[in-house]
């Protein structure tokens, strides 16, 4: 016998919506239940109840399902089945012919078989088949037909009074033996064991039939089934069989016809009477009641319930099992589980004390802390040690027979005698608060959890085992506000508060709370459970865990409202759960007995209130297709199911989104202004066991509107094709007309750009010319200084001293003063004769470099035209040392107007430089100095190098240095002409110039010209 009561759901008709009589029920391929009510045919989805009206709202009373799937469906004077309607959802077809067939008009057929090879319907006059549209009708020879049923897909029937025949081809053909039951009430036939029939009697009792041999079958229930008349039969999923009576519920028998269990009013069915009962392919049995609705019952689940009938009363508190036997502690008394014939029962132990606090095992003891001190319990009786109220009881981990209790707002110490007695050893006056919970650390320090004042330490001498001091923690050291309960784990012991646990650092001497991460490390076998805001978390007196939402925690708080379960796992895996006056038993099944997993169903899609496309349609893949971009909503119905708990589901659609949603218990998606596009909306459903289903989905189109079409947009582009080809034409009309403008511009800024660059150019010659013509006219001034003095000298003093000889005789004094005059004069004359060179010097150099203004090409050696050039620039700065070392001996061919100006230009740079440097003092005047070097350079060149110890430029500057008006003198003193000009000028001869420079350290200016 099945231990405890089933899960039980009932279908009020006010739930369903309904007629108050259910007939028979049939579960279709998708897992729909549907029933035969007195007001047509009822369809349940697991999510809603929908009635499916027949033919003049008559009721239907009977169904069955053909291989196929087809649901047939029988009633008054008519039979048919269930199609698909334009939405979607099935409707009633008739299938008779009442002008072919009007002996069926005012028949009300009662039963139903698919076989497979036809359908089958018994009506008391009439046998009728149906296959492939054509009806075949046997008339009741004698009394009536009283029963149909089919097993190993033969039909057998009874004709009332006379005999059991089976319908074989096109005829009723008596079974051998079948007489036995001519005035037996037969309500089922069933298949047993291996060929053999199991033949259900309305008050006979049950019978073997094996080949003509006919057996009575002796069960525990005969006397049960005789007294309240078998009226329906199934045969269940694990080979058991289920028998629903007219005044007592059901019974069910395992395969070999042994009682499992009776399911009557007094396990919570509404009424005792049942008309039908059906077994799905989740293992629920559904029972057909008249005026009471539709039940379902969960009779293979791993989950059986105690309620109040068995004894049990209260909120449980707390659950274990001491010696073999489960004990419960409720908030109203004491209770042990025991069992009163094949029946559990909660034996009460102690009962009347104002609170129930805790129950634990401690040193072989089960002891009870109450409001009225220290219960104990011993065999079968209940022991109390103290009378005073107490909150929570510890016992010594270094001696047993010494207990510390928590009472009322203080703690005593107790110990057992020899004779079992308890004596006061101590009342520690130190703690005068509530003290509710207690645990040993590993150091063998106490400490206690209050209701109020945070957490309090007891560290205990290990001689007497007695406290020896008490320190108290608050939220000072990182505890929360409130109760603070202590929690033992055999080493460090947990803490916790509202909003977590936490765990107490020596080292810090403070509270940290810890992450999931850090409780997952806790995990044993579990006592009971807590609840908190945030998760759930189970306390051992071991270990602590936080534990997900169990599959068997969500079923109790479907089925009792409950929020909060106490948890107890017996060694062979078996929990027990206990809430408000119920304790629920869970033990594990083989795989082979879990419901299957979930399937989703999607049923339609709607945009607005049309139903585009329904499930019939998805399943011979249809392609839903919407005509312009939706402006109303587009809505997913779908469902799944499962009958235990309403499933939970999650959605998504590829193309749009391809991340799932979030999961929920909505059957129903709701999707606005998607955009045109291909998608694919998916949708899956999880049950309470956390099973996820397959995906279930359907391919959609959004056509855009009409004017986004591929017609229209072919045309679209054909215009602006066209509009785009006319455009270009006169852009191009008028880019030829610009561009002949800007070419007519761009020659007349050319001209003047050369015009203004040659300008300027000329401008920095002639600057140059300037400063070097200054220069000349400074030199020649500088010995003109002393010549025009000296000759005018001579001049006047040699008239005198002629005119003084010939007027005067020649004296010896005269002779002195002629010698000394001869000597000033001589002196004069030489010095003038050097300036006079000095002149001319300067102006063979000037008639030297006027040579250069020529413009020809010539064949030269470069160290021939330096020398002029570079003494001009010597004979204007002649504070700087010019260094010269011309060694080169090929010929050039230049023009050597244009390459001399390029030189006179560098070094006028070079001697710039020079001088910012002495005016920067960066060098002295003695290390002033710009060196000149010509020499022979590889594959037939001749290099020109001149060098400076100036100034320098600087490196960021320096890849500018040949750009056109650059420069890095002052405003107004360089245009920034002369290096841009050279390095035309030089590439204009097939050249080559590169600058390297380093601030404040000098230029280095080297020149490479291809030899002759």
């Amino acid at each position: 016998m099945v231990k405890g009561l089933p899960v039980i759901e009932h279908y009020a008709p006010q739930t369903y919506g309904a007629g108050v009589d259910n007939f028979c029920f049939v579960q279709d391929k998708r897992g729909f239940i549907y029933v035969a009510n007195g007001s047509g045919v009822l369809e349940y989805d697991g999510i809603q109840w929908r009635l499916i009206p027949l033919e003049n709202r008559a009721a239907a009373s009977w169904l069955t399902i053909s291989p196929e799937g087809t649901i047939f469906v029988a009633s008054l004077g008519e039979f048919g089945c269930l199609v698909p309607d334009s939405s979607g959802f099935l409707k009633y077809q008739s299938l008779v012919n009442r002008q072919t067939h009007p002996q069926l008009k005012f028949q009300t057929f009662w039963e139903m078989c698919a076989s497979s090879q036809a359908t089958y319907l018994r009506s008391y006059r009439h046998l009728v088949r149906y296959k492939n549209g054509s009806i075949k009708v046997w008339p009741a020879d004698g009394d009536g037909f009283d029963i149909m049923g089919m097993v190993y897909d033969t039909i057998y029937t009874r004709i009332k009074h006379e005999t059991i025949v089976r319908i074989i081809g096109d005829s009723l053909v008596p079974l051998p033996g079948g007489d036995f039951f001519k005035e037996i009430k037969i309500n089922g036939f069933l298949p047993y064991q291996k060929n053999k029939l199991l033949i259900a009697t309305r008050k006979d009792g049950l019978f073997i039939y094996d080949a003509g041999q006919i057996k009575s079958l002796k069960t525990e229930a005969d006397d049960y089934l005789k007294k309240y008349f078998v009226y329906d039969t199934r045969q269940l999923p694990d080979g058991g069989y289920v028998i629903a009576t007219l005044q007592g519920g059901v019974v069910l028998f395992d395969e070999d016809l042994r009682v499992k269990q009776i399911i009557d009013e007094t396990s919570g069915l509404p009424a005792n009477g049942v008309n039908s009962v059906f077994v799905d392919n989740n293992f629920n049995l559904w029972l057909g009641h008249s005026y009471h609705g539709i039940t379902r019952i969960e009779i293979h689940t791993p989950l059986t319930l105690l309620n109040a009938s068995t004894g049990i009363n209260g909120r449980v508190k707390r659950m274990l099992r001491h010696k073999g036997t489960l004990y419960v502690m409720t908030n109203s008394g004491l209770f042990r589980l025991t069992e009163k014939g094949n029946a559990y029962h909660f034996e009460s132990l102690h009962s009347g004390a104002p609170y129930y606090f805790d129950m634990f095992v401690t040193h072989g003891r089960l002891l009870i802390s109450t409001g009225n001190g220290i219960l104990e319990v011993k065999d079968d009786n209940v022991l109390t040690h103290t009378p005073v109220y107490t909150y929570a009881v510890l016992n010594s981990n270094r001696d047993s027979n010494i207990v510390y209790a928590s009472e009322g707002l203080g703690m005593t110490i107790y110990r057992v005698g020899k004779s079992e007695k308890w004596e006061l050893v101590k009342t520690i006056s130190s703690v005068k608060v509530a003290v509710r919970t207690m645990a040993y650390d590993e150091y063998g320090d106490l400490w206690l959890g209050t209701e109020y004042e945070g957490l309090g330490r007891m560290q205990i001498n290990k001689k007497d085992h007695l406290p020896d001091t008490v320190e108290f923690f608050d939220s000072k050291l990182g505890l929360p506000a409130g109760e603070i309960s202590v929690w033992s784990t055999g080493a460090a012991p947990l803490f916790s508060g509202h909003d977590g646990f936490y765990k107490f650092s020596r080292q810090h001497h403070r509270f940290n709370k810890l992450s999931e991460t850090e409780m997952a490390m806790h995990r044993e076998n579990s006592e009971y459970w807590i609840g908190l805001n945030q998760g759930r978390w189970k306390i051992t007196p071991m270990a602590l865990q936080i534990m997900p939402e169990k599959t068997i925690i969500n079923r109790l708080r479907a089925i009792k409202n409950a929020v909060d379960f106490i948890y107890w796992r017996d060694t062979d895996g078996t929990e027990w759960y206990g809430g408000d006056f119920l304790i629920a038993k869970h033990k594990p099944q083989p795989q082979t007995l879990l419901p299957e997993r979930p399937t989703v169903v999607l049923r339609r899609v709607m945009q607005g209130l049309e139903v585009i496309f329904s499930d019939d349609e998805i399943k011979r893949n249809h392609q839903i297709v919407f005509e312009s971009e939706p402006t109303q909503p587009i809505r997913f119905e779908f469902t799944a199911p499962v009958f235990e708990m309403r499933p939970q589901f999650q959605t998504r659609i590829i193309g749009l989104n391809e991340q799932w949603e979030s999961w929920g218990n909505d059957p129903v998606r709701l999707y606005e202004r998607i955009p045109a596009g291909n998608y694919r909306f998916e949708v899956r459903a999880r049950d309470h066991f956390g099973r996820i289903s397959e995906i279930t989905g359907a391919d959609f189109v959004v056509n855009p509107p009409w004017y986004l079409t591929h017609t229209m947009l072919m045309l679209f582009a054909l215009v602006i094709i066209a509009l785009v080809w006319l455009f270009i034409r006169y852009r191009e009309h008028r880019l030829k007309q610009m561009n002949q403008e800007l070419e007519r511009l761009v020659e007349d800024r050319t001209r003047a750009l050369k015009a203004k660059e040659a300008q300027l150019i000329q401008s920095e010659k002639m600057a140059a010319l300037g400063q070097m013509v200054g220069g000349v006219m400074h030199e020649i001034n500088n010995p003109l200084t002393f010549i025009q003095p000296n000759l005018e000298y001579v001049q006047l003093n040699l008239k005198k001293f002629i005119s003084d000889i010939a007027a005067n005789p020649v004296t010896e004094n005269r002779q002195a003063e002629i010698r000394e005059f001869e000597r000033d004069t001589i002196n004069a004359l030489k010095s003038s004769a050097k300036g006079a060179e000095r002149i001319r010097d300067i102006v063979s150099s000037l008639k030297s470099f006027s040579a250069y203004g020529k413009n020809q090409v010539m064949d030269v050696r470069l160290d021939h035209q330096l020398s002029g050039v570079v003494d001009l620039i010597f004979n204007q700065n002649n504070d700087i040392r010019f260094i010269r070392s011309f060694n080169d001996t090929r010929f050039v061919r230049i023009d050597t107007m244009e390459v001399m100006q390029c030189v006179v230009g560098i070094l006028n740079n070079a001697v710039a430089a020079v001088h910012d440097a002495l005016a920067e003092k960066i060098l002295s005047q003695e290390n002033a100095e710009i060196r000149i070097l010509t020499m022979d350079g590889p594959d037939q060149t001749v290099i020109l190098q001149i060098e400076d110890n100036g100034i320098g430029i600087p490196e960021a500057v320096l890849p500018r240095i040949f750009e056109p008006f650059f420069t890095t003198r002052t405003i107004g003193k360089g245009k920034g002409l002369g290096l841009s000009e050279a390095y035309a000028v030089i590439k204009k001869h097939h050249g080559n110039i590169e600058v390297t420079s380093k601030t404040r350290k000098g230029t280095r200016v080297i020149i490479t010209l291809p030899s002759v």
